[in-house]
């Protein structure tokens, strides 16, 4: 299965705990915060060792920072219990 279309993401970066999520907006304009996963080389598909990376890569910028970032979004089954979530994979950092 192709991989979606990577897009730029212009937003703010939100911690919370050992996460990292992209603070933007939604299709309606609503606040959305999007949970990131660093997918470079992009491969798709969820990995919790790669929730870890994109948190580690963003650890020493400051919450609330405006991020720029090349990537694509995702339904996946973040929980293991088969309910689909959006999930940012960032490619890279712009």
């Amino acid at each position: 299965m192709p991989l979606p279309t990577s897009v730029r993401f212009d937003g703010k970066l939100q911690k919370s705990g050992p996460f990292a999520f992209f603070a933007g907006t939604d299709a309606n304009g609503k606040p959305a915060a999007t949970l990131m996963l660093w997918d470079h080389p992009p491969v798709g598909g969820f990995d919790n060792a790669r929730v870890l990376k994109a948190a580690q890569h963003f650890a020493s910028t400051p919450d609330q920072t405006p991020i720029s970032v090349l990537g694509f979004i995702e339904q996946d089954d973040v929980d293991g219990e088969g309910s689909l979530h959006p999930v940012l994979h960032v490619e890279r950092e712009l």
